[in-house]
C-alpha cells in the first residue's frame, strides 16, 4: 500500500507490536534496499530497520 517512509514506519511499528505484518516486493526489490553502499549489496540500513519484524514476498 505504501512504499515511501510514511506506511513502512507504521508496519514497522505493528510489527514491534507483534502484528503479522506481510511486505510484497516487486522482483526488482524494494527501492531503499540499495539507498546506501553496504558490505552486503541489497541490505542498506534504512530498509533493514524499516523492515524488521515483517515477512516478505515477491510479486511479479
Amino acid at each position: 500500500m505504501s512504499s515511501v517512509i510514511l506506511g513502512p514506519y507504521i508496519s514497522q511499528l505493528l510489527g514491534d507490536w507483534d502484528a503479522e505484518v506481510i511486505k510484497i516486493e516487486p522482483p526488482t526489490g524494494d527501492t531503499t534496499r540499495n539507498i546506501a553502499t553496504t558490505k552486503t549489496p541489497g541490505m542498506a540500513a534504512l530498509f533493514m530497520n524499516m523492515n524488521r519484524n515483517k515477512r516478505s514476498i515477491v510479486l511479479d
